[in-house]
């Protein structure tokens, strides 16, 4: 090859380099995620919508019914605003076994086998297929190698079934087990030994763990020490009743998944639904001509602007919140037919001493002449012993609107059951509405 030649390829490699071409070019890490979309597998911690079928991208707001589109269960948009919910693949009761046997059952829009959950094109998954319904057969008198042996296999076999179709799996093992003996609250555990059960937890988890670090698809969402200890007793604060997990610990592992997205596809947008870009969502307008109204025992505070975003902040004690109005002009805007999201983001202030509370946020709408309403819910439970401030982004999933509504619809944040009479300060944004794609 000549001088001339040899001169002329280095040119035109160090111009690709300095544009970012080749192989050396700014990868996916180094650009902001619009939609990531999610899918859960698994048992009653998956099943995260009460919906019955298990694509749950888009909802059609009849205005006639009560919906948990996204339960407390699934927090990670929270800390992540670019996931999006596709699918439920939750079964609630159901051991690994059972999983594996959703394959083999005629299809339907509630049997979220495998193959279901692959055809709705999730970017990712989250698995949580552990399970602790495996163990609620562990008595004193029980092998519980051979059950962790068989609930391992099991488990793995699920996990490649989505890791063999390309996908990364965001695998939560066990949360944790503190459960009474003898209780009765949830049907099957009455007879398990609460030490043998966190014995056979904390092996499969170690095993899960192991498992994750020789496969580059699989990122294990550690409970230990977010919302459990060593021995796989819950931490009090972070479940419900000893065997599921409260908001707040939905919240502790949503922190966790949002690292290990953003480690795999790069950080999340500023915003729940980009404006403008290359999805072209038109932002519908913002709520702040007044910001909200309040409700019960709470008064309006300062208003701070914080990360160039501007909160306006309230005060409640024993029990209160917010309603955010649609003004007539924006309930004429929104027509029949059309999909939309609906995000505010957040911050629940340190409060002087631990505070107890049950947090709701609920999307009231009326339809326009009928009376009928249409609530859904998200982002509802109860925190215990807060002792630290939360911040993020509560979003709504996207729903169609299958006729008009008034301006008696409003959105409304809410707290209540104070175990103190310590004042909470709460700060939201105002509420935006962004038209989506028809999909």
């Amino acid at each position: 090859m000549s001088l001339y030649k040899l001169l002329g390829m280095f040119f035109w490699l160090s111009l690709l380099a300095a544009c970012g071409g080749g192989a050396s070019s700014a990868g996916i890490n180094d650009k902001k995620v619009k939609t990531l979309r999610v899918a859960t597998v698994g048992d009653s911690t998956a099943n995260i919508s009460s919906l019955k079928t298990q694509d749950i991208s888009l909802f059609q707001a009849s205005l006639n019914s009560h919906q948990n589109i996204e339960s407390q269960k699934y927090q990670l948009s929270f800390y992540y605003p670019a996931a999006y919910l596709v699918g439920n693949g939750g079964i609630r009761g159901e051991t690994t076994q059972g999983m594996l046997d959703r394959d083999n059952k005629p299809p339907s829009i509630k049997r979220k086998s495998a193959e279901d959950i692959i055809n709705l094109h999730p970017q990712v998954i989250l698995f949580r297929g552990g399970s602790i319904n495996d163990l609620a057969r562990v008595t004193e008198d029980t092998d519980i190698g051979t059950i962790v042996d068989k609930t391992y296999q099991n488990h793995i076999t699920l996990v490649e079934k989505f890791t063999n179709a390309n996908l990364p799996v965001l695998d939560s093992g066990i949360f944790g087990y503190s459960f009474p003996r003898g209780g009765t609250e949830v049907k099957g555990y009455h007879k398990a030994d609460p030490d043998k059960v966190r014995l056979a937890l904390t092996r499969l988890n170690d095993k899960f763990r192991a498992y994750a670090k020789t496969h580059k698809k699989v990122y294990f969402i550690d409970p230990l020490n977010a919302v459990s200890d060593a021995q796989g007793n819950y931490f009090s604060e972070m479940t419900k009743e000893g065997i599921h997990l409260s908001l707040q610990g939905s919240l502790a592992m949503a922190k966790k998944e949002a690292d290990a997205v953003t480690k795999i596809f790069g950080e999340s947008v500023d915003k729940a639904f980009e404006e403008g870009g290359e999805n072209q969502y038109p932002e519908t307008g913002s709520v702040d001509k007044p910001l909200f109204e309040t409700i019960g025992a709470a008064s309006k505070s300062e208003v701070k602007r914080i990360h160039g975003k501007q909160y306006q902040f309230i005060h409640l004690k024993n029990d209160g919140g917010l309603a955010i109005k649609i003004p007539a002009e924006m309930a004429n805007s929104l027509a029949k037919g059309k999909i939309y999201g609906v995000s505010l983001d957040i911050i629940i202030e340190k409060p002087g001493t631990p505070i107890d509370f049950h947090l709701s946020t609920r999307l009231d709408l009326e339809e326009d002449g009928s009376g009928n309403r249409y609530l859904l819910e998200n982002f509802s439970g109860k925190i215990t012993h807060l002792d630290h401030q939360i911040a993020g982004r509560i979003k709504l999933p996207p729903f169609k609107l299958n006729t008009t509504i008034n301006d008696q619809s409003h959105f409304r944040v809410y707290l209540e059951d104070f175990s103190t009479t310590s004042p909470l300060k709460v700060g939201v944004t105002a509420l935006r509405w962004v038209e989506l794609p028809q999909q």
